[in-house]
């Protein structure tokens, strides 16, 4: 089947990674040419977290243009979402929420006990392991049927990434289930 010239030159033109938003790049993004994204998700709420967040966009970028030039640039749309697009968060099933809830309840917890840190309630609690940089590769299925998840395990490093990728690429990746037990 023929391109036209718009099919053949959007590709090329593309940058290989996207920053998500929802005006000027989703409908990029999620045209259905694309089956296939890498989504990255980085940390905007804490500060001291940003240049590890920058390493991972670094990272991210150069396993995608790898990927760009291994595979064609039609092979899959890399995109970052920052942790201010709760919605994609939500829909992606990524949840940074959880772990600060409930940090936050054991520091309210530990001011309640005055001080008395014999009881472990009332020690003052150590701040979780970040959830963010995380990534995930999705797979629109055959007929616009659902959406395959494959998630990379933290922590998010260049070799983790790669191999992940390629295990991804081989058929090797196993996709996460989420089902219902209602």
């Amino acid at each position: 089947q023929e391109k036209n010239f718009t099919e053949w030159v959007n590709p090329i033109l593309r940058p290989s990674v996207l920053w998500l938003d929802r005006r000027m790049t989703a409908p990029i993004l999620f045209h259905p040419r694309y089956d296939v994204h890498a989504v990255l998700f980085v940390d905007f709420h804490n500060q001291s977290t940003a240049v590890d967040m920058r390493r991972a966009i670094r990272i991210f970028r150069t396993e995608c243009e790898h990927q760009r030039n291994e595979y064609g640039h039609d092979s899959f749309v890399c995109l970052v979402v920052p942790s201010t697009d709760t919605r994609m968060l939500t829909t992606l099933g990524i949840d940074i929420w959880t772990t600060m809830d409930e940090f936050a309840t054991r520091i309210i917890s530990s001011a309640k006990c005055q001080n008395n840190e014999s009881d472990d309630e009332c020690k003052i609690p150590t701040p979780p392991s970040p959830v963010l940089p995380t990534m995930l590769v999705t797979q629109r299925l055959e007929g616009g049927a659902g959406i395959k998840r494959y998630y990379l395990d933290p922590p998010f490093t260049k070799d983790k990434l790669s191999l992940f990728l390629a295990n991804f690429r081989s058929g090797d990746a196993i996709p996460d289930v989420k089902s219902s037990s209602m």
